[in-house]
């Protein structure tokens, strides 16, 4: 996701720098014609930025060609076990995984945004893109809107105003008017449920986590094919099995 224009901040070459990198990714490597071009930058700006982001070992040079170098792996890493409780939680996602045999996914928000923290899959579980640290709106996915259900209304139409509501795809949430029924109906059953809203053909369950101050750690999910999951009994099952095994979890960080 990329952040909504904000021209107050004036680091103007912290901004380029961040441009690039993030253009890097996108593009998979690129050269600094195509770079400068991309971005509407004087080549000998784009230039200096990556000799010196080179120089620092965050990106590397294979020909004419730049590529982001492994050094951002140390700082994700560092980022994603700094907290002690995210160890528990990921132990529990890798055992949801195998119990169900599907795609079971931990998510935290950030900046209000759905950040993928933890993935794992089972036995049959389904091959999507998403890999962890992949951000997306929160009222795409089923975790998402769990999390944004255990947020303050006020907090969630911070949410809305600062990133809207964009479509993923025909069934996605995209009103606040639906998004706020939904949410109630969320709170009231205590998971969420993701029809055909953030990939085709892909049904979701997710649960709320919270910490020992009731504050919302992230959420867990269990995504399956939508011929595994249509029937009622099916999701009742389903949702039992999760909100135990949330319940067993933040017992576990409360008392840890």
């Amino acid at each position: 996701m990329t952040p909504p224009t904000d021209t107050k901040w004036p680091l103007r070459t912290l901004t380029v720098a961040i441009r690039i990198i993030e253009a890097l990714q996108s593009l998979d490597g690129a050269g600094i014609t195509e770079l400068a071009t991309q971005l509407d930058l004087a080549k000998s700006t784009v230039h200096n930025h990556l000799r010196t982001l080179e120089h620092h070992h965050y990106v590397i040079r294979d020909g004419d060609e730049y590529r982001l170098s492994l050094k951002f792996l140390d700082h994700g890493g560092y980022v994603r076990h700094r907290d002690e409780r995210f160890e528990l939680i990921r132990q529990k996602v890798k055992y949801v995984a195998e119990e169900t045999d599907e795609l079971c996914q931990f998510v935290t928000e950030e900046h209000g945004t759905c950040v993928f923290v933890f993935r794992e899959r089972g036995t049959q579980a389904v091959n999507t893109q998403t890999r962890t640290g992949s951000r997306v709106p929160l009222h795409h996915t089923t975790a998402g809107k769990a999390i944004l259900a255990s947020l303050p209304d006020e907090r969630v139409e911070a949410i809305i105003e600062r990133w809207g509501l964009p479509d993923k795809t025909e069934h996605t949430v995209s009103t606040p008017e639906d998004l706020f029924e939904e949410l109630q109906t969320i709170r009231s059953q205590g998971y969420a449920f993701d029809k055909d809203e953030h990939i085709r053909g892909l049904n979701a369950l997710g649960v709320a986590i919270e910490d020992e101050t009731d504050a919302v750690l992230g959420a867990i999910s269990v995504a399956t094919p939508q011929h595994r999951l249509r029937s009622k009994s099916r999701e009742n099952e389903l949702s039992d099995f999760l909100l135990g095994v949330v319940n067993e979890l933040e017992l576990n960080i409360r008392y840890s």
